[in-house]
């Protein structure tokens, strides 16, 4: 199992709007990269094209309100992953988050990629924390 962990964000916002926010997969196309086309999405699922990598398809899987969402790729992605949104309220105006990568990869996919993988989760995190602070 390859786990791999985003850097830790401070979030000047409250736990519950930001799990709010996130629950929501309409509102994940104001997190993405540029690198990131072809995007479509409902409140529970969507879906887009990495450039160079791959078709990802994810759906939401568990959610534990304010503290955890549980995200599952899609039926129409080629790689089994879990990708974990943690939350941590430190008081009423302040969140960490955390976002947690979870595949079964073969070595050769793991040296390739990892790094790709890592960074795309560092950018997603850094972009929950810019778009919640301002909501």
């Amino acid at each position: 199992m390859t786990t791999l962990q985003s850097d830790i964000q401070l979030i000047n916002a409250p736990a519950e709007k930001t799990f709010n926010y996130l629950s929501d997969f309409n509102h994940f196309s104001n997190l993405m990269p540029p690198q990131i086309t072809n995007w479509k999405s409902t409140t529970d699922s969507c879906s887009f094209t990495i450039q160079g990598m791959a078709d990802i398809a994810m759906q939401t899987k568990e959610k534990h309100p304010y503290s955890k969402i549980v995200i599952s790729s899609g039926i129409q992605s080629k790689l089994a992953f879990d990708l974990i949104i943690s939350l941590t309220e430190n008081d009423n105006s302040q969140t960490q988050s955390c976002l947690t990568f979870e595949a079964s990869l073969n070595p050769m996919m793991n040296m390739m990629l990892s790094k790709p993988l890592t960074n795309f989760i560092n950018i997603l995190n850094q972009q929950i924390k810019l778009v919640c602070e301002r909501l």
